[in-house]
């Protein structure tokens, strides 16, 4: 069983927009120091499906 701290979420307009942000100086930047005290980095894109839609 894995231990978790914490989770971070991101929200983009498109997967092309979370293409060129994550491309970006400043992400690749976040991810490099991000890995000197976080540790383990796990990664999901998810796609929001509405099921019930508001009326």
């Amino acid at each position: 069983m894995s231990k978790v701290d914490g989770v971070a979420e991101t929200w983009y307009d498109d997967l092309p927009a979370m293409e060129r942000a994550n491309a970006s100086r400043e992400a690749k930047a976040l991810h490099t120091d991000g890995a000197l005290f976080i540790g383990r980095i796990k990664s999901f894109i998810t796609e929001e499906k509405v099921i019930i839609p508001r009326e």
